[in-house]
């Protein structure tokens, strides 16, 4: 959980700041890129989680199992691909790059819990902490720059909120985890 909620504010981080980057290192003729990068971004949280549950699969000597998820988003970014670059240009392979690697993240964690993690590692409670989080920081970011606020206060604003959120959410895990100790 603790990487995919790194994923997670690395991802807000770079939504805030592509535009400011795009813009500062690219002509004008690049303006373009920026919405197609803010939608990439979002790939990084699932993409560092089938890193993690497929080198779990292969620790585990499940190889064999790690590959056919990789063969399945082979396929389904392939089957995106087709559906959205021709309706959406860039924006639709950065969609379908996001899509793929959710769905590939869900499969893989699934296959790791099937065959190797106990129950209390559960899909919905290695997901929830990064979900709730990042859709508060989403909330504050998009209140922020509706009231006028620069870059850096929409950032910081998102960042605060997300850090806030995550850090209760795992005091009360822990809590939960022992409640005689506290958190630890």
């Amino acid at each position: 959980g603790l990487a995919v909620t790194a994923g997670v504010a690395i991802a807000f981080t770079m939504t805030v700041l592509a535009g400011p980057i795009i813009n500062t290192l690219m002509s004008a003729d690049y303006a373009e890129s920026v919405i197609t990068l803010q939608i990439l971004m979002w790939a990084i949280p699932t993409l560092i989680m089938v890193s993690l549950s497929f080198n779990s699969l292969t620790i585990q000597d499940r190889e064999k199992t790690g590959a056919n998820t990789s063969v399945a988003a082979a396929a389904t970014i392939i089957a995106l691909d087709f559906a959205l670059i021709p309706a959406f240009g860039p924006r639709g392979a950065a969609a379908a790059m996001v899509i793929t690697t959710a769905l590939w993240s869900m499969l893989t964690y699934w296959l790791l819990a099937k065959h190797v993690l106990s129950r209390q590692h559960g899909i919905f409670r290695t997901f929830s902490m990064p979900v709730l989080g990042g859709g508060l920081m989403a909330a504050a970011a998009v209140a922020a720059y509706s009231a006028g606020a620069g870059t850096a206060i929409t950032l910081v604003a998102g960042l605060l909120v997300y850090s806030v959120v995550v850090f209760i959410l795992r005091t009360l895990e822990h809590q939960r985890r022992d409640p005689e100790k506290g958190v630890y």
